[in-house]
């Protein structure tokens, strides 16, 4: 939309520079025909070589014209191109601080404002994803630890007491094996929630 309002006012700048260089040359005569001259006035020697040169003159002056219209509008482009750039910095690290651009790329700056409250959106996401994902590993880890520290508990006591009755043993090996199957499940359900 933008360079489509810039090539049609680039357009009709350059017709109309034109136009005018026209309608300058034809008042020039028009005026210069309204006086008497004599051949040997100096004046009068200029402007008939100008008179002589007319097509020459207008074409150099239309180009210059050309060339002067053309940086303005290019350097207008660029200068945009520019803004738009540095304004594209800004969305790498998203800040709550409004792109602010000219008034006449208004709706490249609104599109960039979208993308840079998605990023914002996208990165408190992430991090409350991040929070929940460590609180989980947090909780698991302690769901884990507790029937692990009983198992451990009861084996290391099976171990280190030889003189253990059998009933205790039995008994003390029922709850360690409980609890290795229920170490088991959560590990199970661990794996179905990743």
């Amino acid at each position: 939309e933008i360079s489509r309002q810039l090539l049609i006012q680039y357009v009709l700048t350059v017709i109309g520079y034109v136009a005018s260089i026209i309608v300058i040359i034809i008042l020039a005569q028009t005026l210069c025909s309204m006086f008497v001259w004599h051949e040997d006035d100096w004046l009068y020697r200029i402007l008939s070589w100008f008179k002589e040169n007319i097509i020459y003159w207008g074409g150099f002056l239309s180009l210059i014209g050309w060339v002067l219209i053309t940086y303005r509008y290019i350097s207008k482009l660029l200068r945009y191109l520019d803004e738009i750039i540095a304004a594209s910095r800004h969305l790498a690290k998203p800040t709550d601080e409004q792109i602010e651009l000219p008034a006449q790329i208004k709706n490249v700056q609104d599109e960039l404002n979208l993308i840079r409250e998605q990023a914002l959106r996208n990165a408190a996401l992430a991090k409350e994803a991040e929070q929940r994902k460590n609180d989980l590993i947090v909780y698991l880890a302690h769901d884990l630890k507790t029937p692990l520290t009983s198992v451990i508990g009861y084996l290391t006591l099976l171990r280190d007491e030889p003189q253990i009755s059998q009933e205790l043993r039995v008994k003390y090996t029922g709850i360690a094996l409980n609890k290795a199957e229920r170490l088991e499940e959560l590990i199970n359900e661990f794996f179905d929630i990743t």
